[in-house]
């Protein structure tokens, strides 16, 4: 099936600057299911083109699964402001993303969530607006904060958190914002506890031989969140974790490909 791909600017509600995006799609496309891929850290070249980011796309796409992908502010010269120092405005750009999707579609049920590298820490950070309605204003600026209202807490959320980097990397990419808000930081336990305990689905894909994080800190970190990951009903655990142990921080066709056909494909459906 051939996939078409659109290009389009989103207003991100942190500072109303325009948010590049690009969304992979066909012709038939779900209606009731779509995605949004969160890329690396644009200070180190990371952006929308990232090698994984279009293969997580393209495949979710063939499965008939809309998906979005964008720019972080700073990952190209042109429109997109500057990174952040705290992460607060990407993680703005991402929410942003997620309500043009769900605004743009009645009859959507479900929303997957992608994040690679940084990409992951700030999609799961991003989970903790699903705490219920927030002021919907920035009191300085005006523009749009991030919250949920009712027809986005509606739509059933999953989580893809592709190489998400621990402590410390975690804390100096993000540049103090585990420092202060601690909730945010992946390693304080965030990601288990925020993302299972609204009954939201979480798959974790890491690689043996990550250059930022060990695998034994990843093992650390599963199996401290691996009690608290289970259903509120006590249904089987929302939690999945897939260790390659080739994998790098940087991901292959073939070690990517293995990994969707094994465990993404499924989830995604």
């Amino acid at each position: 099936m051939d996939i078409h791909t659109t290009d389009r600017f989103v207003t991100s509600g942190h500072d109303g600057i325009p948010l590049e995006t690009t969304v992979y799609a066909r012709k038939d496309s779900l209606r009731t299911v779509k995605a949004v891929v969160s890329h690396p850290y644009a200070a180190l070249g990371g952006s929308k083109n990232d090698p994984v980011v279009k293969f997580c796309a393209r495949k979710m796409a063939a499965l008939g699964i809309e998906s979005w992908t964008y720019n972080y502010r700073g990952a190209t010269e042109f429109y997109s402001g500057h990174t952040s120092w705290t992460g607060a405005a990407e993680q703005a750009d991402l929410r942003s993303i997620v309500e043009a999707v769900v605004a743009g579609e009645p009859a959507l049920r479900r929303l997957i969530v992608v994040g690679y590298s940084y990409g992951a820490l700030v999609s799961a950070a991003v989970v903790q607006a699903e705490r219920g309605p927030e002021p919907r204003h920035n009191a300085r600026t005006g523009a749009a904060r991030p919250g949920l209202d009712e027809r986005e807490r509606a739509v059933d959320v999953a989580y893809v958190l592709i190489s998400p980097p621990l402590f410390p990397v975690s804390f100096f990419i993000q540049l103090g914002l585990g420092r202060r808000e601690p909730e945010i930081a992946l390693t304080r336990g965030f990601v288990g506890d925020r993302i299972v305990a609204r009954n939201r689905r979480l798959l974790v894909v890491v690689g043996d031989q990550d250059e930022f994080t060990s695998a034994a800190k990843y093992d650390r970190w599963e199996a401290a969140h691996r009690r608290h990951a289970v259903w509120a009903d006590g249904r089987s655990s929302a939690l999945a974790v897939v260790h390659v142990a080739s994998g790098r921080h940087a991901w292959d066709y073939d070690e990517l490909t293995a990994v969707w056909d094994g465990h993404m494909r499924a989830f995604s459906l």
